[in-house]
């Protein structure tokens, strides 16, 4: 025969449940989208290890390219800090910051593919642009006092 106060204790946590709607995890909606970050992140990781391994030996150049070896990382770890991005809740500045840094290597990577000339020269200019307003907007932040202290 079970405890009275421990039915009773049941008996009302499963009424509670009934009755109350359930509640889910903030993270829960994001879990896949967390996923896919993940996955890129790890993949533009492995891409560059395929970068390195491109470098070292002319056969799997000769395969794959270098072209594509060093454009897959950029565009891979660019789409995934995008995608975080999407994830932070920050000032809009900072989200601007982030944009214009996710920008700059899915640019970078698809400035890799593309032939030399006009188009490939000016999305070039581009990513120098957009990492360079990207620092510039960093500096002007630490040295107003935001982040970690100055000497």
């Amino acid at each position: 025969m079970s405890h009275p106060v421990r039915m009773d204790r049941a008996a009302a946590a499963a009424r509670a449940s009934q009755h109350e709607p359930a509640v889910a995890s903030p993270r829960r909606p994001y879990r896949y989208l967390r996923g896919a970050i993940a996955a890129l992140a790890i993949c533009a990781v492995a891409a560059s290890a395929v970068l390195f391994g491109v470098d070292g030996f002319p056969a799997l150049a000769m395969r794959i390219g270098h072209a594509p070896a060093s454009a897959a990382p950029l565009i891979l770890i660019g789409t995934a800090y995008l995608l975080m991005s999407a994830l932070v809740r920050v000032s809009p500045l900072d989200l601007l910051k982030r944009v214009l840094l996710a920008a700059a290597f899915i640019l970078w990577g698809v400035d890799q593919l593309m032939t030399p000339g006009p188009l490939a020269r000016l999305i070039g200019d581009v990513v120098i642009t957009l990492y360079v307003s990207d620092l510039a907007l960093m500096i002007r932040d630490h040295l107003r006092g935001v982040g970690p202290p100055t000497p």
